[in-house]
This record gives structure tokens, C-alpha cells and sequence, in this order.
């Protein structure tokens, strides 16, 4: 330590080499007098001498502790002076706490394996293990009301989704037994894995579609496609969950997915027709099914048709029985009419199980007598699936030909991605809906895990891509199901129809199914939403109609896809044309500004959004024409205080602009610039670029009044109470404790351009 000019110094031992810090209280007024020095010898222990030359204060210790002169330069002051404590001191001083503390690689090593071990313990902690398995949070408080609604709402469930899956199997164009396997899976998993009470993961009516579209097998009744489809949406799905990508599926907007599931519902009704009127051949895409099912309606099966409207009145009669409101309120009706009550609403609630039930009694009756008025779906194969891995190759016997897994992945192409992020959509929107209306937290990310679980279990089983549904959820929530636990009663349902049931499934209708699909997806149908969109804003009508109406010509998938990049356009167009409010200085502001100066005329243009590079072009164009507009004018005033991000050709534009206004003779300051604004025009360093802080320092800056940057800030020194402890715990009894000063020379600049390395810089030397 210098005490005159009150620098950090390093000492030189007798090989002049830096040995050590020399640390100092400043040198008492008396000259010659015998001063502490505190040093560090050879071996980094901290030594006192005695030692003064008599010029300046600088000591340091040899090998044995004793005073050496260190012949130093003002030079090589102050070269130590910056860069001591980011370099040699931190060495020095760690190797001073190190022999303090004993050997420095065992305590490295030591602490290593304790960081190891906390890494260790932070991934595998209870919040995490929370997190990933929910069931953790409600299992211990599960009781006996829990366990009395979750029977009561798994045993519902399970009625429900018997015939709907082997319906969907139908849409999805395979045997109906595959159904009922992808129909138990997803509830086990969903036990363990999910974050709603509500929903329940099995086939739906939308996803069967996209297992048609793209898992359609060209060998005829082989579910190979189907099952693999399945395996590789769940894949998809896990690694959507892995890398956090929720946030993705928020770029689908509300009017596209009323479209689509519109879309989606009449397309479905629309397959099921041929299988309610008993038409055979009927092509599968839409328009010519369309067009063949008009043609042929003569060829109609009189039988299956009545069947149909039979169902479908009793189906419509259960439903007005359960919405019947009652007048008497739940706590004045004697136990009799709640009995009453309980057991008209699960007769509603299970109208298509009592539908298909009393349409099969109908089929055995007439087959008992020797006639078959109706199309059954026929046989079933008995007996729980087998768990095994799922044969992602197939063998034609017919032409011969062996599709490898690579010929399987290679026709369900961009189903890869479209399957996946659909089922997760319809899930989710389900699950928000009934999270809001119960009042509980619906992790998003972690449903990603439970359906891609879900899905990738389902393969081993031969099951097809399953997802939640809104009619199941809705009868899960409205029998009053407590947990998830709900889906082990539905799992086990399913598992003992097929163990048990499968033959009555024989004479189960065609058409009776069909008229139960057709049923279910009327409610998806959502066209008033159509005058909500055009009473709030009426562009959101043009996704929705691109949707609609490109999901009938092309098809679901393509029409939701082109759907999103419309939403897209539309959700980007305005930060292409960002709004601009131009006005001149005011008096009044002049008045206060000026000094009773001659008023310039200023134009200030403030910028009311972002300017990311499609808006440069734009903004560019604006403000040269309107500087062009009044060649009077002073100079232009850029107001960036709603500017939070630019990028490149941000700075490209402004650079031109700039060039362009100088050449004009016209002064262009820019003001209000946010820190990250801020940063990227420092870095970038365009041409004639003048900031200010704020619109008043700018029209003092055109005005001349004061100078381009701001004036710079006095330099500030901070003291380390942390090497004054270390240095002054070998100090003898009496001595006075040394300071260890840090002279920073900040300036205003400095705080400004760069204030996360600056108090980076100053932290890390107090903590020194």
C-alpha cells in the first residue's frame, strides 16, 4: 500500500518475483518512523515486519518474515492497481484460506462430493417426486367419502365408455375389440400421472379420425398402423413434456379449435350415417362420402334405419329425464325422492350403455327366430390383451409384400406431430374447463407425462392413440368423482367386459352405435360461437372460416394446420405496421426547457409497440416522409420508451435512417431507451446515434442548451470488510487493524451501458 497515492501493491522477494499481497493502514505523518507492514512470506502465511526504507510505505516479507525492498515503478502501480483483485489476489487469497483450512485439494474434493450430493438429493426431493407422481399429494388423505364417489363415478365412467369405444374403433376403421383395448390403459396410468380428478384418457371420437387418416393400414382389417401410431404419439408426447414445450400449444388459437372440433363433429356424424342407414361401400373421405351416402339413399336397410330413430328418441328422452330441474331443493326431499332422483339421473347419465343394451336384447330376440333385420358388429375376441411390445412391421399375405418399421413410420408421416399435439390440445382444453369450474391447479406440463405414458403403454396392449374426452369427463365430474382414482374402477370395468362380456358384444347393431357416435358429437358442435366472434372482433371469423371450410375440402388435419398459420398472420400483422403518434414540441414545454431561448421546432415521434425487423421497413418509410414533410424543422425527437426489444435489422434500419436525416442536415436523438435497447445500440455503435435519457435531455440536446452524453459521475471507492478481518487476524495485540481500499473510477456510462458487470465486478471484490 502506497500511502501517498493510496494504491494496492504487490512485493517482490529476493528472486524478484511478487510473493505476496502487502497490506497497510495509511502511513502515519511521522517520516521514519517504524510502521507495521503486513505481508505474506513464501509459504502464504502472514507475516509482520518491521521493515521501512523510508520511501513511500512499501514492504513486503522474504522467506524468513524479514523486510525486503521491492524496487517498484509508479508503472507498475498502477498496472496492480487493476488488476490485483481479479487475478493475483484472488490466487494469493485463496491459497491463504486454503492453508488455514488444511490441504486445498481435499477440501475441493470434499466439497465436491457434497455439491454432488445435494445435486443428488435436489433431483430426487420430494417436491420433485411430487411433481412427477401427484398421487403422492392426495393419497394420504383419502378416505371413505373419496373412495364412496370415486366407485360411484368409475362404475358410470365405465358404462359410458364400453359402447363409445368400440363405436370410435369403427371411425378409426378397425375391428372394435382394439377399442376396448385402448379403453383401460390410459385410466391406470392417468391414476398415477395425472393432475385432474376429472378427466379420463381413452379413444375419442377426434383422435379415431386422425387414427384413420393416418393410420390407416393398406392391408384390410390389420391394426398394425394404428397401434403404431399410438407408440409414437406417446413418444412424441414424453419428449414434449421433457423439453417444456406447453407454451406451443397456446399459437392455437380459441377460434381455430371451435372450428375445428365443428369440423371434426360433422365429418364423424357424416361417417356414421352410411352405418345408420345399413349403406356398404361408401368411400371414406368426406366430400365423396358425402355425395355417394346422397346417392344412395334408396338402397337404405328399412330396419337399421328404424333402429336408428328409435335410439335416438330414447337417447333425446333420457337426456330431458336427468335436466329435469327439480322444484323441491335436494335438502327438503325425504330419502324416497332422493332415491328417486339419484336413480333417474344414472339412468340419464347411462343412456347409451341402456340403448345398446336394449338394442342387442332386440337383435338376440329376432335372431332366436330365425331373422336378421339389423348389421352387427360381430365377433369379438375374448379375453385380456397380452402386454407385450408392439409388432411395428407387417407382412402382406396378399401381395407379398413386408412393410418394415421404416415403411410403417414413413406412411403415418406428419402424423407424427399432428396426432400428438391435437390429442394434447383436446385434452387440455377439457381439463382447463373443469379445473376453473372445481377450483384446482391443472399442471400442463405434467399431462403431457400422464397422456404420452398413456399412449406409449397403450401400444403394448394394441391400443390406438387414446386422449380425454369432454363427454366422459363431464359424466366423471357430474357423478361426483374426488381423485383420479376413479379411472382403477372404469380400467377394471373394461377389463371384466372383455374377460366376460365379449360374446354378448355379437349382436350389438351397427346402427345403434352409429346413432350413439352421432348423438355424442352433436355437443361438439359449437356454430354460436360464430356471432360471438363476430360481435368481439370479427377478423378472428377468418381462421375459423379458412378451419372450417379447408377441413371438409382437404381435410381436418390440414384445415386445423392452415387454421393456425391464418391465426399466426393475423397475430403478427399488427407488429409489422406498429402504431406511431407524431406531435410537435409544445410551448409550455419549451417554457420550462428553454431558458428563454428562441422556441425550435422539434418533431417528436413516439413508438407505441415493439420494433422487431418486419416493422423496420415500415417505420423507416414513416419517419423519413414525415421529416421530409417540413423542412423547417429543427430536428426529430425518437421517443423508444415502449421499445423493449430490437433485434439486427433494427439497428440496420436506424442506421440508414440516421444517414439518411444527416444528410438531410437534420439531427435525429433518440430517448427513453430501455436497458436492453440500450445495450444492442451500444454494441452496434451506428453513425450519427445520439441518445439521451429523457425527452427533455433530448430537446435540450437539439436545442444546444447541453451536451450529447450526460455529465460523468465521481468516481467511487468501496472497502472489503472481508480482507480487513482476514489481514488483521495476524496483526499482534495493540496494532491497528489495515484497510484495504478498491479505487473503481466508475463513471455514469459505466452504470448505465453495463450495470450487471459492474455490480458483478464490485460483488465479487467485496466478497474478496
Amino acid at each position: 500500500m502506497d500511502g501517498s497515492s493510496g494504491k494496492y501493491v504487490w512485493g517482490k522477494d529476493d528472486n524478484n518475483s511478487r510473493s505476496g499481497a502487502a497490506f497497510s493502514q495509511p502511513p502515519p505523518t511521522t517520516a521514519g518512523a517504524n510502521r507495521p507492514v503486513y505481508a505474506l512470506d513464501v509459504d502464504g502465511n502472514p507475516v509482520q515486519s518491521n521493515f521501512d526504507n523510508g520511501s513511500g510505505y512499501r514492504g513486503a516479507a522474504d522467506g524468513d518474515g524479514d523486510g525486503v525492498d521491492m524496487d517498484l515503478e509508479d508503472s507498475d502501480l498502477e498496472e496492480v492497481a487493476t488488476n490485483a483483485c481479479v487475478r493475483e489476489a484472488r490466487v494469493n487469497l485463496s491459497y491463504f484460506c486454503s492453508e488455514l483450512r488444511g490441504e486445498s485439494n481435499e477440501i475441493r474434493h470434499t466439497l465436491g462430493k457434497l455439491d454432488c450430493r445435494k445435486k443428488l438429493r435436489s433431483c430426487f426431493s420430494m417436491d420433485v417426486l411430487r411433481r412427477l407422481f401427484p398421487i403422492i399429494e392426495w393419497a394420504p388423505k383419502y378416505r371413505g367419502a373419496e373412495l364412496q364417489g370415486d366407485l360411484i363415478a368409475g362404475f358410470t365412467v365405465g358404462l359410458t365408455v364400453l359402447p363409445q369405444a368400440i363405436a370410435y374403433a369403427s371411425i378409426a376403421q378397425i375391428a372394435p375389440a382394439y377399442g376396448l383395448y385402448s379403453a383401460f390403459i390410459g385410466s391406470f396410468v392417468y391414476v398415477l400421472f395425472g393432475t385432474s380428478k376429472d378427466i379420463t384418457l381413452g379413444p375419442s371420437a377426434i383422435m379415431s379420425l386422425l387414427t384413420y387418416s393416418y393410420g390407416k393400414s393398406p392391408i384390410p382389417n390389420d391394426p398394425t398402423f394404428a397401434i403404431a401410431l399410438g407408440f409414437y404419439t406417446g413418444i412424441v408426447q414424453m419428449i414434449m413434456w421433457f423439453l417444456g414445450v406447453g407454451a406451443l400449444l397456446d399459437f392455437i388459437s380459441f377460434p381455430v379449435m371451435k372450428a375445428f372440433t365443428s369440423a371434426a363433429a360433422i365429418t364423424i356424424g357424416m361417417s356414421q350415417v352410411k352405418k345408420w342407414w345399413g349403406l356398404k361401400g361408401i368411400p371414406g373421405d368426406f366430400i365423396p362420402q358425402l355425395i355417394q351416402t346422397i346417392k344412395r339413399i334408396p338402397d337404405t336397410r328399412l330396419w337399421d334405419f328404424v333402429l336408428g330413430v328409435i335410439c335416438i328418441v330414447i337417447i333425446v328422452a333420457l337426456r330431458k329425464v336427468k335436466e329435469y330441474p327439480w322444484k323441491t331443493k335436494w335438502e327438503d326431499m325425504s330419502i324416497s325422492m332422493k332415491i328417486l332422483n339419484k336413480f333417474i339421473w344414472f339412468i340419464g347419465t347411462s343412456r347409451n350403455i341402456l340403448v345398446i343394451v336394449l338394442a342387442a336384447v332386440a337383435a338376440y330376440i329376432f335372431l332366436e327366430n330365425g331373422t336378421r333385420p339389423f348389421s352387427l358388429i360381430g365377433y369379438i375376441p375374448k379375453g385380456i390383451p397380452p402386454f407385450r411390445a408392439p409388432n411395428l412391421s407387417v407382412h402382406d399375405p396378399v401381395t407379398n409384400r413386408t412393410y418394415s418399421s421404416s415403411d410403417v413410420a414413413g406412411r403415418i408421416g406428419i402424423g407424427f406431430i399432428v396426432v400428438p399435439i391435437i390429442g394434447l390440445v383436446e385434452a387440455l382444453a377439457i381439463g382447463k374447463v373443469f379445473s376453473r369450474k372445481f377450483d384446482y391447479k391443472l399442471d400442463a406440463n405434467q399431462e403431457f407425462l400422464a397422456y404420452g405414458i398413456g399412449n406409449f403403454l397403450g401400444a403394448f396392449v394394441m391400443g390406438y392413440p387414446i386422449t380425454g374426452t369432454f363427454s366422459r369427463t363431464a359424466v366423471n365430474a357430474a357423478s361426483g368423482v374426488k381423485t383420479p382414482a376413479g379411472g382403477i374402477v372404469t380400467g377394471v370395468l373394461v377389463l371384466l367386459a372383455l374377460q366376460f362380456l365379449t360374446p354378448l358384444f355379437y349382436y350389438i347393431p351397427e346402427s345403434a352405435l352409429a346413432v350413439v357416435i352421432i348423438m355424442a358429437v352433436l355437443d361438439m358442435m359449437t356454430f354460436h360461437k360464430v356471432w360471438v366472434f363476430a360481435k368481439t372482433k370479427r377478423i378472428d371469423l377468418i381462421p375459423w372460416l379458412v378451419t372450417f371450410i379447408l377441413s371438409f375440402i382437404l381435410s381436418v388435419e390440414y384445415g386445423i394446420a392452415l387454421g393456425v398459420v391464418v391465426s399466426f398472420i393475423i397475430l403478427l400483422y399488427p407488429n409489422t405496421r406498429p402504431k406511431m403518434k407524431t406531435y410537435e414540441m409544445g410551448t409550455e414545454l419549451w417554457d420550462t426547457l428553454g431558458k428563454g431561448r428562441e422556441k425550435p421546432r422539434i418533431m417528436i415521434i413516439e413508438l407505441c409497440s415493439g420494433l422487431m425487423y418486419p416493422a423496420v421497413p415500415y417505420i423507416k418509410d414513416q419517419i423519413i416522409a414525415r421529416g421530409k414533410q417540413d423542412k423547417t424543422l429543427t430536428g426529430i425527437i425518437l421517443d423508444f420508451g415502449h421499445v423493449s426489444e430490437i433485434d439486427t435489422t433494427t439497428v440496420q434500419g436506424m442506421r440508414e435512417l440516421l444517414e439518411d436525416f444527416h444528410k438531410m442536415k437534420m439531427k435525429v436523438v433518440s430517448c427513453n431507451l430501455q436497458k436492453d435497447v440500450a445495450t444492442v445500440f451500444r454494441r452496434a455503435k451506428p453513425k450519427y446515434f445520439v441518445k439521451a435519457l429523457t425527452l427533455g435531455h433530448a430537446i435540450q440536446i437539439l436545442a444546444g442548451i447541453t451536451e450529447d452524453n450526460p455529465k460523468k459521475m465521481p468516481q467511487l471507492t468501496y472497502q472489503s470488510d472481508v480482507i480487513n478481518k482476514l489481514v488483521s487476524s495476524s496483526a499482534e495485540d495493540g496494532g491497528s487493524s489495515p484497510n484495504f481500499h478498491i479505487n473503481y473510477g466508475l463513471e455514469d456510462d459505466d452504470l448505465e451501458r453495463e450495470p450487471q458487470r459492474v455490480d458483478s465486478q464490485v460483488h465479487f471484490c467485496q466478497k474478496l
